[in-house]
């Protein structure tokens, strides 16, 4: 026999868990790759894809909120948009 209060109880809790899950911002920076060598990546030149605008990324970070972490990532090499120093230190502050 099936226990309801306990169907119910164990309802609210995992609403309470999901509620008070953490949240991550993930903010693709480039699809570009300095590497291209890779063979399970679809580029087949490395003047491929384009950077994420600055003036972009800053509104982006703007507007967030109730966000727990930031994950910068992207179809190419993150670290290899000139500007992923300073957007670090943005996302630090």
């Amino acid at each position: 026999m099936i226990d309801l209060k306990k169907v119910k109880d164990n309802k609210r809790k995992k609403r309470i868990i999901l509620d008070n899950e953490w949240v991550t911002l993930m903010i693709g920076l480039t699809n570009k790759c300095n590497l291209n060598k890779c063979i399970t990546c679809p580029h087949t030149y490395s003047d491929y894809g384009e950077f994420i605008d600055p003036e972009l990324f800053n509104n982006i970070l703007t507007q967030i909120k109730d966000v727990s972490s930031i994950a910068i990532h992207g179809t190419g090499e993150p670290l290899y948009h000139p500007d992923v120093i300073s957007f670090l230190k943005k996302i630090k502050d």
